[in-house]
């Protein structure tokens, strides 16, 4: 692009930029031209769904404290190899669905421990193609269920109930008031595959 002498000159994309564009198009079209904002101070004044999530190689952890519930699922090989940044932002994705299919929250906050997906979702960019796929399905459940979402950082030493349900460290919440289920995620599974991530 740097160079151009022509300004009318065409500017070849490639199929997934395409692609992007075109889903950039329809949820634009769908919000009457433009896109809704919520301030800051919002947050908090309205019942906020809060949830806390971890992720490693073995698995994903999800806690949701004011229900005394705590979630976790094993990990895909094709999931373990996209890196640990997939797997965290894959645990947002998967506690952001979960929510609006089970609870249907207008406000949902998640708390994560790793900083780059939290900014991933503040900021809807990233380079990452399978980590893009995510930021779809976000924009996606989103706008679908109606919810305000924000993520959050939280440091790790402060993510350790989260953390312990990723490793299905079950023996460490003997003595606390919690329910631990296995996450369905096959319904985000068939979404991510409907955006060529599978």
């Amino acid at each position: 692009m740097s160079g151009r002498q022509d300004l009318k000159q065409l500017i070849p994309v490639s199929a997934r930029v395409c692609r992007e564009l075109r889903w950039l198009k329809g949820h634009i079209q769908a919000n009457d031209g433009g896109l809704g904002l919520k301030f800051l101070e919002d947050w908090g004044k309205h019942d906020d769904f809060i949830n806390y999530v971890d992720a490693c190689p073995s698995g994903l952890g999800l806690w949701i404290p004011s229900l005394h519930q705590g979630f976790h699922a094993t990990n895909s090989s094709s999931e373990i190899a996209r890196g640990i940044q997939y797997l965290e932002a894959f645990a947002i994705v998967a506690a952001l669905e979960y929510a609006a299919r089970r609870y249907r929250p207008t406000n949902l906050v998640i708390f994560s421990d790793s900083l780059s997906s939290v900014e991933m979702f503040d900021s809807l960019n990233t380079q990452d193609e399978y980590r893009n796929g995510l930021v779809t399905a976000f924009v996606n459940i989103v706008e679908q269920h109606g919810i305000w979402c924000r993520v959050f950082h939280i440091p790790g030493e402060e993510n350790n109930t989260a953390d312990a349900l990723s490793r299905f460290n079950n023996r460490s919440f003997q003595r606390v008031d919690m329910t631990i289920q296995e996450l369905e995620l096959t319904v985000l599974s068939a979404m991510l595959a409907s955006l060529g991530i599978a």
